[in-house]
């Protein structure tokens, strides 16, 4: 068994500021942006049988820095067409020192490394009619990085790249709001997290396509009704928006099909709840799909009573006490008897049957 602790503390700004003008006789509205953050996380892996620390695997003082700075450029040509333009510049640097002494079963992670990246969008928007909205939206940004991979790439200074785009709409039919949108990501660098090892590997670019529905309804002046489903299918690639491998394609957990939904009550007084669902279906735990990273239906609910500045509540959690795997992994293990190790399944159980009270006051 392992171990993991991260302990973290963050630091940050964002702001903005916004004028209207016209260009041309076309209305606009300029924003500018920036902001920062500061992290210092303490990351630990330990191996530990039986919950008792034995050695310790990684063992690292991580210090992360990034400041961004943005413009994004609003035309409304009419009625009916609006189009966005948008830039955004990020600047990392990576400061990681490793605690552990080097030796043959250990490298030193320590070092210092930057990398930076210009990012453009672009949205449209057409409107035929006030309820209905058609849009596309693209652009380019990043994924995030292990530090401490970064710094041992020193001559690499450009943030992994993320590009994607999406075509959809979004109606309104009287108390009944739906949307429908069509999207394909790729990654420069699908990275996946070792767990046994505290580093991360590279699996080489990798494309995701799907479709997404989102479905919001008020039945009543007091009671909603929501739902989202979400279908995707990712593949890892030759080369960064090349075609796909020839073998072992699949990128390992990524979902398939997922959704959530539930009824809603809400009122500013008396009695309020919720009866809501959670679905993962079943996806490929390797990239052979030979082991299967198992789906789940987990029901929810909550109650409450609220007046004037006080509220109860009383959530449970998997109400029909559903047996459920929430992480799991495709990886190697050895039981003490086995000549040799096996890769399977492994996972820790979700959640069981749970009750958590709530005393809340308004001020």
């Amino acid at each position: 068994m392992i171990e993991q602790t991260d302990e973290r503390t963050i630091a940050g700004y964002n702001g903005s500021y916004a004028i209207k003008g016209n260009l041309g006789g076309i209305p606009m509205k300029s924003t500018i942006g920036m902001g920062f953050r500061a992290d210092r996380a303490a990351v630990q892996l330990w191996h530990s049988p039986d919950r008792e620390r034995l050695n310790n695997i990684a063992n690292s003082i991580v210090f992360e820095r990034s400041m961004n700075g943005w413009i994004s450029e609003e035309f409304r040509f009419s009625s009916k067409w609006k189009a966005e333009l948008g830039l955004r510049i990020d600047y990392f640097t990576f400061d990681v020192e490793d605690l552990l002494p080097a030796d043959s079963n250990h490298i030193d992670l320590s070092g210092l490394n930057y990398q930076s990246l210009a990012q453009p969008k672009f949205n449209l928007i057409y409107s035929p009619v006030d309820n209905v909205h058609f849009f596309l939206n693209s652009g380019i940004g990043f994924h995030s990085n292990d530090a401490r991979s970064v710094v041992l790439d020193k001559a690499n200074h450009r943030l992994p790249l993320a590009a994607g785009g999406e075509v959809g709409t979004q109606i309104r039919y009287g108390s009944l709001l739906f949307s429908v949108a069509v999207w394909m990501l790729e990654l420069e660098n699908e990275l996946v997290y070792v767990g046994d090892e505290g580093t991360t590997e590279d699996n080489g670019p990798s494309r995701r396509r799907g479709i997404d529905f989102s479905g919001r309804y008020q039945i009543l002046n007091w009671l909603y009704a929501d739902v989202d489903v979400n279908y995707s299918k990712g593949i890892l690639l030759k080369e960064f928006f090349g075609e796909k491998l020839n073998s072992e394609n699949l990128i390992p957990l990524a979902p398939r099909l997922t959704s959530t939904g539930g009824l809603n009550v809400i009122r500013p007084r008396g009695w309020e709840g919720a009866l809501r669902y959670r679905l993962m279906a079943d996806r490929p735990a390797n990239e052979l799909n030979t082991v299967t990273a198992e789906g789940y239906l987990v029901l929810d609910a909550a109650i409450g009573y609220r007046w004037e500045h006080w509220r109860l509540g009383l959530n449970v959690e998997n109400m029909t006490n559903t047996e459920w795997n929430e992480a799991q992994f495709d990886t190697e293990s050895k039981l003490f008897n086995e000549p040799e190790p096996l890769s399977e399944l492994h996972f820790t159980p979700g959640t069981p049957l749970a009750f958590k009270g709530s005393f809340t006051y308004f001020f």
